[in-house]
This record gives structure tokens, C-alpha cells and sequence, in this order.
């Protein structure tokens, strides 16, 4: 299968808006997009010294691919002459917040906070403020893990949550259920102690995430407050099996992750993400249940011939999952990132280069559109609300569309509800983790 983008033609053309071309993605492009966020990372480090570790951490990608980078010299020489010196440290560093991860999985809270003071001591020592940032965060963390799980509430006291913006906002969840406002934080997630997703967490809600009845919240200056009423266990578990029966309730988590000081809501590179060799499969775990969510839900249809429209396909595992349970349906894809089409274009039926703000199906065209992008730490909200209406004119009249995501989706039932949709779900659940996830499910009227 040859890999397309999308080229607009002039209007004295043709009436299309958009032609297919083909295009290549020889390995020099992927060379240049690496050397330039390499140089930029480069810059902006405060340390004198730059680790193979740190540039890992600051891409978001393994120390492996770093060290891979830099055989190939995909990497610049600046980085490359002082990355491997220092490199011993973060092993060890590595070292202890893994052991730490499988102490906390085994419920061992103390140990493992003994592991991350030894960790945060080491890193302070060798001027790693960088490692001491990522052990404070596991830190914090482990302690709302801990007052969560061990239940270190009394019930009908109420507690004050207190959430800076500089750290995680985004993981505060309400649900509305009659005349009840539940209030909940996500916890460290089980894939991320296993070292399957990069992130503390993933879109899952589970029973131990709910804290209790929402008293008042507000915000200030510098975080977001929150009082409630805490749940006992009984009442906990009595409230979560009323909210996994109903996929009409709606998750909502109204506070966005705030980066820098502008306060400004942290998004992904404008570039799109370059895809690092080995990186595939791995990209697509933190989304397992809402792939398997997906085929499921698809099974009351009659999928023969039906167009399947992801406007932001990555890596396409997750049209190739769809295509593999309904093989006469049509899979189309498309994403920003060169390097994310070239992985997808063996995996859907037709494949294109290009932005979602720019549809590569015309209007009126998809039975089935799957929206994973208008998510915290992607876009901004106001990104997302001018995407959506774009994104839904490709829709033919009663097409569902579906919202989702491993991050928390930026738009709320009340906004897709001032559009021309009907919302018939907001949440779903999956059995097998005992766990519900937002899931809007929207009919084009």
C-alpha cells in the first residue's frame, strides 16, 4: 500500500478539495525532525551536563531509542559528547524507581517510600533537578494512593483536596447522578506500575478513585480546591455499581493541565509525534480496553461496507483491530505525523497525510467517525470545540461518532448538546478491569 497526503488543487481544477499524491518518508526526514527537537531540548537544559536518561525523559521516549539515536548520530554532537558520562547515575536513579513501582503494585507503601526518599536523595546529590522533579511527583502520588486505598478518611468529616495547577488538575473527576455530585482523583495506574504506559495514568475509573460527595469547589490563583464528603467502603462500592450501569452519566473533568508560567494548557508538538523505531506496538497499550470497548460496541451493527474515519489514526492499531473483527468495512485514516503514516498505511485500507483541521473525506461521506485527539495534553480546549463541528460535517446523516481517548476529552455533553448531534452515551465500562472511561457516543441528526 502506497502512503498518501492530502494536496489541495487549485479551484479552476477541479471541485474536490483535495487530490491523493504519493509521498515518501525516506529516513533522512526522520533523521532532521529528531536532530531538531534534539538541538531544542538541548537548549533549554539548565545542567551543564546532559544524560541519555534526561533527554529521554524530556522527549518522552525509552534510553534505549536514545542510545539508537545516537549511534545513528540522529542526535546532535553536543548532545552526543555529554550524554553517556553521567549515565551510570541515572541507572541507579532508574534503578529505585523501578524497584519502587513493584513495591507500591504489591501494596508495600513504605517501602516504597523508602525507595523514592533514597531515589530523590541521589538525584539531589549529583544536581538532578530534573530526577528530583519525577521522584517528588511518584512521591505525591504514592500518598494519594495510599489515602485513597487505605481508606485514611473519616466518614461524614469533610476534607479539603488541594490540586496545584503546576502539578495535576487534570486527573479531578465529577460525575452527576440525580441530585448527587461525586467527586474522585485518579490514582497511579496499574499499566504504569507495570511499565506499559509512560503516564501515572490512563483513561480508567475504578472503584478506589472515588473519594465522595462534592461539598464545594473553587478555584485560586496558584491551585483547585475541592471539599467533600468522603465515602465509606460500603457506600463507595454501592455508588460505583450504580455508575458502571448507566452509560448515560457523563465523567467530567473540568480542570485542564496548566504548563509554564503563563499557565497556558500543556498540548503536543504542533509537528505531530515522531515515531521511533520499536515505539509502535508500545503506543497502543494505555488504549487496550477502548479498542476492545470499540469491537463490541460495533457488533449491533451491520458493518458491511461502512466507512470507518479516524482523523487522528497514529500508529492505525486502532482501525486495524476494528478492521480485523469486521473485514468488509472500509478503514480510512489520517495524522499529522509523517512518520505516524508511514506505520499506518500497512494497517488501513486508505491512508492520508494531514491535518484533522483539514478533513481528507468529503462531507457527508463517514458511517463511522472515531474521534482519540480532542484530549487533555493534545490540543487546547478552544482547539477542540473549532475541530469538532469541522470533523463532524464529514459525517453522513445518522453516522455515529465516537469521542475518546487516553487522555480526559476536552468537550462536555452540554457542547456537543448545542450542535446538531444526539448524545446517547457518555461513559463505558470495561469488565475485565472492573473500570469505567469516558465514551461519548453522538448520532448526526
Amino acid at each position: 500500500m502506497t502512503a498518501r497526503k492530502i494536496k489541495p488543487l487549485r479551484q479552476d481544477e477541479d471541485d474536490a478539495r483535495y487530490q491523493e499524491t504519493e509521498v515518501t518518508n525516506p529516513p533522512s526526514e526522520v533523521v532532521a525532525n529528531i536532530r531538531s527537537l534534539a538541538t531544542a531540548i538541548q537548549q533549554g537544559f539548565s545542567q551543564p551536563r546532559t544524560t541519555v536518561d534526561e533527554f529521554s525523559l524530556k522527549v518522552g521516549m525509552s534510553s534505549g531509542n536514545v542510545e539508537l539515536l545516537l549511534k545513528e548520530k540522529a542526535i546532535p554532537p553536543g548532545v552526543a559528547s555529554i550524554a553517556r558520562p553521567s549515565k551510570p547515575l541515572h541507572i541507579a536513579f532508574d534503578g529505585l524507581i523501578q524497584r519502587a513501582r513493584l513495591e507500591i503494585s504489591k501494596g508495600q507503601f513504605k517501602r516504597a517510600g523508602v525507595l523514592l526518599s533514597e531515589a530523590t536523595a541521589n538525584a539531589k546529590k549529583h544536581g538532578r533537578g530534573d530526577l528530583v522533579d519525577l521522584s517528588h511527583k511518584i512521591q505525591r502520588e504514592l500518598a494519594n494512593l495510599q489515602n485513597q486505598r487505605l481508606k485514611n478518611f473519616t466518614p461524614g468529616k469533610i476534607y479539603l483536596h488541594r490540586e496545584p495547577w503546576s502539578y495535576m488538575p487534570q486527573t479531578l473527576f465529577f460525575i452527576e447522578q440525580g441530585k448527587s455530585r461525586y467527586f474522585g482523583r485518579k490514582l497511579l495506574s496499574d499499566q504504569w506500575l507495570n511499565r506499559e504506559i509512560q503516564e501515572f495514568n490512563c483513561s480508567k475509573i475504578s472503584s478506589p478513585m472515588l473519594l465522595g460527595t462534592s461539598v464545594h469547589e473553587q478555584i485560586t490563583e496558584n491551585e483547585v480546591q475541592v471539599c467533600f464528603r468522603p465515602f465509606s467502603e460500603d457506600e463507595q462500592h454501592q455508588v460505583f455499581e450504580g455508575l458502571k450501569a448507566d452509560p448515560t452519566l457523563e465523567i467530567k473533568f473540568p480542570y485542564p493541565m496548566l504548563d509554564g508560567p503563563a499557565k497556558a494548557e500543556k498540548t503536543s508538538s504542533s509537528e505531530g509525534w515522531t515515531l521511533l523505531p520499536g515505539s509502535a506496538e508500545n503506543l497502543g497499550l494505555g488504549e487496550r480496553h477502548l479498542r476492545r470497548h470499540t469491537t463490541d460496541f460495533l457488533r449491533s451493527f451491520d458493518m458491511s461496507s461502512k466507512l470507518v474515519y479516524d482523523p487522528a489514526c497514529s500508529t492505525g492499531q486502532f482501525l486495524a483491530e476494528i478492521k480485523q473483527v469486521f473485514p468488509t468495512c472500509i478503514t480510512v485514516g489520517q495524522d499529522l505525523s509523517l512518520s505516524m503514516v508511514e506505520s499506518a498505511k500497512h494497517r488501513v485500507d486508505r491512508i492520508f497525510h494531514g491535518n484533522a483541521a483539514e478533513p481528507c473525506l468529503p462531507e457527508g461521506s463517514a458511517d463511522f467517525i472515531f474521534i482519540r485527539f480532542l484530549n487533555s495534553e493534545v490540543v487546547t480546549t478552544a482547539a477542540a470545540q473549532s475541530l469538532f463541528p469541522t470533523l463532524m460535517k464529514v459525517a453522513k446523516q445518522g453516522a455515529k461518532i465516537i469521542v475518546l481517548g487516553h487522555t480526559p476529552v476536552l468537550l462536555s455533553k452540554a457542547y456537543f448538546e448545542t450542535l446538531d448531534v444526539l448524545v446517547e452515551a457518555c461513559s463505558a465500562r470495561d469488565s475485565l478491569s472492573d473500570a469505567i472511561f469516558q465514551y461519548y457516543v453522538l448520532t448526526k441528526k
